[in-house]
């Protein structure tokens, strides 16, 4: 098998590693600035390269093999990676802004429109093959809500746009995510009994960064916004449990059954969020001390 034939023999599972580095990098940034920790900045660059190599691999992919991405289009598990690659190219164009905020601003809205293309397709493909709700749905639904991100960056983004899509999020977590959790503790032996089951905890734990990202939703008052986001993050601490679980119960699966590939990118950026969104919440309410020692636990 030539190179050729390899990169394109390669699996969409390997954006999962371009988003889990993309938000590595920007955690690392974020506890750069929340603890006067600079040279963590320095970290976050070869991430940030990271994530655009395995971007640019997934291009020549699909100049290369155009017949094959149509297939994996095809598939709801197949295109479920493709909501990674979406999300990877906002974040990515989004730190472009201090470059090009014309090149930024472009980037942004043609990736989140990529991803609402991903979910649509993923909701076909879904419904043609009866797959039924469990974690793998999540990289391309909830994930809507990924424009709000750019929100600070990008300028004069409409702020119905950004409280669309964090609401289209938020009612996705709210239908998709008691029934993927049920079925993942219910059914260890079928529902993701692969690296998968990482993705569960991601939901709650995404939409509660991304309340932060979008200040809150200017549609509520500040005691209601309030309540939202402290309800985000009790499920997202609970399902982060729950995913602790599911992964001990199928660690004859998920460890010791299945040997170490890019499949295991499923445990990033969930778990990358889960941190992210335990750092934020530690911030907001600076004087639980409590919750400082469960972000520095995670």
């Amino acid at each position: 098998m030539n190179f050729r034939d390899r990169l394109v023999a390669l699996p969409p599972s390997i954006c999962g590693i371009a988003l889990g580095s993309v938000g590595l990098a920007g955690t690392l940034q974020l506890v750069a600035s929340s603890y006067s920790l600079k040279r963590l900045n320095d970290a976050a660059i070869p991430l940030y390269v990271l994530s655009g190599l395995y971007v640019v691999i997934m291009a020549t992919r699909v100049v290369l093999s155009p017949s094959k991405i149509q297939r994996e289009l095809l598939d709801a598990p197949s295109i479920s990676p493709y909501g990674a690659l979406a999300m990877t190219l906002v974040f990515l164009f989004d730190r472009l802004t201090a470059v090009s905020v014309l090149v930024a601003t472009i980037g942004v809205y043609a990736s989140a429109s990529l991803q609402v293309l991903f979910m649509a397709l993923f909701f076909g493909a879904a419904s043609r093959n009866k797959n039924l709700p469990e974690p793998f749905w999540f990289p391309t639904t909830v994930s809507v809500a990924i424009i709000g991100f750019s929100s600070d960056s990008i300028a004069n983004m409409p702020r119905v746009l950004v409280e669309i899509a964090f609401w289209t999020g938020i009612v996705l977590t709210v239908v998709l995510l008691p029934i993927a959790t049920y079925r993942t503790l219910r059914y260890p032996h079928t529902v993701a009994c692969n690296p998968t089951v990482g993705i569960l905890q991601a939901p709650a734990s995404f939409m509660t960064i991304a309340w932060f990202e979008i200040h809150g939703s200017s549609w509520l008052s500040l005691s209601a916004n309030d309540i939202l986001i402290q309800v985000l993050f009790g499920t997202s601490t609970l399902v982060f449990l729950l995913t602790l679980w599911a992964t001990w119960v199928r660690r004859k699966y998920t460890i010791a059954g299945c040997s170490f590939t890019h499949a295991w990118a499923s445990f990033t950026f969930p778990s990358i969020s889960t941190t992210r969104a335990a750092l934020l919440i530690a911030q907001r309410y600076s004087s639980a001390t409590v919750l400082d020692v469960w972000a520095s636990i995670l």
